[in-house]
């Protein structure tokens, strides 16, 4: 299953680098990589309050790994625009314990020591939305759902965290999550080509990567543990602590792998959803959370 994955991968990025930077190209046999959208939000730990038209943007960025062999990225066009958007706002550090994955805000797994909150997402204002025929997302039931497929993939940064030492967690519910699809998060993001990244695939299965200037360096895969389950349509919960030197990741507040990478030290957090397949994953992203860790 994971070679599967892997191979799948590789022919993702060999053939989105053929394909060029234009974004109308379509590739016939496997996904194109992801586009990074930006939310209109400065660095606060709230979006702004107006919700505005979000113009189309074109850079690619990659998928997961396959064998860890570093090949280059191709890069599109920059956003045609930018919002304006409010001054920063303060909020004081989270006092109550947060409680049981599942519910609005998903307990911290113990062994974390949690500080200030750098950010407290709920998605219901001021984060961009699209609706393309493989790419549709946006602000649904008070959820920020993203419908994905066939063969395409969408991030999004938050642009509001840069930061070495943090613990980030939020919600996911797929309501669709075929197999050769998949979800998760980019974290130490510093652009379109510079990123750790941590994909659940919907066979149960992991890929954790990182790219320096669109050069893959590093790659780890696995299985979930036994009853973690990323295709059932349950609400669950996806964590990374991240520290200069490593990061540890929980799944329903069980930790199920860790990673050893040293290229970034610091950098934003994005969620992150792609097919590819045939098929068409939906899932919902709620209370995307941050905060430094002790």
């Amino acid at each position: 299953m994971r070679r599967t994955s892997l191979i799948l991968l590789s022919s993702i990025i060999l053939l989105t680098a053929c394909a060029g930077v234009d974004q109308a190209a379509v590739l016939p046999t496997a996904t194109v990589e992801p586009t990074p959208v930006t939310p209109t939000a400065t660095a606060t730990f709230l979006p702004p309050p107006t919700v505005t038209p979000f113009p189309t943007v074109t850079p690619r960025a990659p998928v997961d790994p396959d064998d860890g062999t570093p090949e280059e990225e191709t890069e599109g066009s920059q956003p045609t625009s930018e919002a304006d958007t409010p001054q920063p706002a303060t909020q004081p550090a989270p006092t109550d314990p947060p409680v049981s994955p599942g519910s609005e805000s998903a307990a911290v797994p113990p062994g974390i020591n949690v500080g200030e909150q750098l950010l407290d997402a709920t998605f219901d204002q001021g984060w961009p939305n699209e609706d393309s025929p493989t790419a549709d997302y946006g602000l649904v039931n008070g959820v920020y759902r993203f419908e994905i497929g066939p063969f395409d993939g969408r991030f999004i940064n938050s642009t509001v965290v840069d930061e070495t030492n943090f613990y980030a967690q939020v919600a996911i519910t797929p309501e669709t999550c075929p197999p050769e699809t998949g979800y998760g998060m980019f974290f130490h993001y510093v652009d379109s080509g510079t990123y750790h990244a941590i994909t659940l695939f919907c066979e149960g299965n992991y890929v954790i990567s990182t790219r320096i200037s669109g050069l893959r360096t590093n790659t780890q895969s696995g299985d979930l543990p036994g009853g973690l389950d990323p295709s059932s349509t349950q609400t669950h919960t996806l964590g990374v602590e991240a520290r200069a030197a490593g990061y540890t990741f929980f799944f329903n507040g069980q930790e199920f792998a860790s990673y050893a990478a040293d290229e970034l030290s610091q950098g934003d957090i994005a969620l992150y959803v792609v097919s590819g397949s045939a098929d068409v994953i939906v899932v919902s992203f709620d209370n995307l959370q941050v905060w430094t860790v002790n």
